[in-house]
C-alpha cells in the first residue's frame, strides 16, 4: 500500500515569491480603510479553491498535491473582486479552479484561471459583485509598492517584458483616446494608471506563465493585442474592460499558435 504523501512545490519555485507578496497585499488590504474586505471573505475564496484543486489533481493524477497555483488564484480573487457578501468569493474561486481543469485544449487550460473566475463573476453576479478598482487609495506610495513588487515577481517568472509592454501600449492608446475625445482633461484618461489595481492587473494578472506566450515576441505581441482590445472597450465605455480584454485576447490566442505559442506546463513546474 502506498504511503500517504502530500507533494509540495519546491522551495525555489518562483510562485513562493508571488505568494509572499500576496500575503503582504492581504495584510495591507485588511488595514486599508473602506477597502471592504474581511478575513471570512478571504477564507471563503481560499479554502474551496484548495479543496477543489486537490480533488481534481487526485482524480487525474492520483496524487495529493498542495496547489500553490490554486492558492494564488483564489487570493487574486480577493484582491480583484468586491462584494459586501461572503459567498460570491467562494463562487468566483470555484469558477477559477474548475476552468483550469475542465476547459482545456491539447493538455493545457485555455483561460487564465483567475481571469476566468473574475470575468464570470462580474458577468453573472453583477448585482452583488464589482471590482476593487475604486477601493484602493490612489496614493503614489501604494502604486509604487505594487510596481516594485510586480517588477520582482515578473522578473522571477520571466514575464517582465510582457507586463512592461502592456503598460507602455496602455499609455499610448490612452493618449489616442484622449485626442479623439477632444477633452481638455488629459489626466482623467490616465487616472487608472495612478491606482494599485492597474499594476496588480499588469504585473500579476496577465502574466500567468502557463497561459501567456512562451516566446518574447509572442509576449510582446500579446501585450499589444491586449492593450488594443482594452482601448476599444474603454472607448465604448465598457465596464471592467481590462478583465474582458484579457478574456477575449486569450480566446484569440488559441487561433494563433504559431506566433503566440504556449509553454508546456510540465517545463515550468510539476503540476498546475
Amino acid at each position: 500500500m502506498n504511503k500517504f504523501k502530500i507533494i509540495i512545490p519546491r522551495y525555489n519555485d518562483p510562485r513562493w515569491i508571488v505568494f509572499s507578496m500576496f500575503c503582504l497585499y492581504t495584510f495591507i488590504s485588511m488595514l486599508t480603510p473602506h477597502f471592504g474586505r474581511n478575513i471570512w471573505q478571504f477564507f471563503a475564496a481560499v479554502i474551496p479553491a484548495l479543496i477543489l484543486d486537490a480533488c481534481f489533481t487526485y482524480y487525474y493524477k492520483r496524487v495529493f498535491f498542495f496547489s500553490l497555483s490554486g492558492l494564488l488564484s483564489s487570493m487574486g480573487v480577493c484582491f480583484l473582486l468586491f462584494s459586501p457578501l461572503i459567498w460570491p468569493f467562494s463562487i468566483a474561486a470555484i469558477f477559477t479552479i474548475a476552468s483550469k481543469h475542465l476547459i482545456r485544449y491539447k493538455g493545457n487550460h485555455i483561460f487564465n484561471p483567475n481571469n476566468f473566475g473574475v470575468v464570470v463573476s462580474l458577468f453573472f453576479l453583477s448585482a452583488v459583485v464589482s471590482t476593487t478598482s475604486g477601493r484602493w487609495p490612489n496614493a503614489p506610495g501604494f502604486a509604487m509598492l505594487f510596481i516594485f513588487l510586480g517588477l520582482i515577481a515578473t522578473y522571477k517568472v520571466k514575464r517582465i517584458d510582457m507586463a512592461l509592454s502592456f503598460i507602455f501600449w496602455f499609455s499610448v492608446f490612452t493618449f489616442v483616446r484622449y485626442k479623439i475625445s477632444g477633452s481638455s482633461n488629459m489626466m482623467f484618461f490616465y487616472l487608472p494608471m495612478t491606482g494599485p489595481v492597474f499594476y496588480l492587473f499588469s504585473f500579476f494578472h496577465i502574466t500567468d506563465p502557463i497561459t501567456s506566450p512562451s516566446t518574447r515576441k509572442g509576449r510582446l505581441l500579446f501585450a499589444f493585442i491586449l492593450a488594443v482590445i482594452d482601448g476599444i472597450l474603454r472607448y465604448n465605455q465598457v465596464l471592467y474592460s481590462p478583465f474582458y480584454a484579457l478574456f477575449i485576447a486569450t480566446i484569440l490566442k488559441q487561433f494563433l499558435p504559431q506566433i503566440l505559442p504556449l509553454q508546456d506546463s510540465k517545463k515550468i513546474w510539476i503540476y498546475k
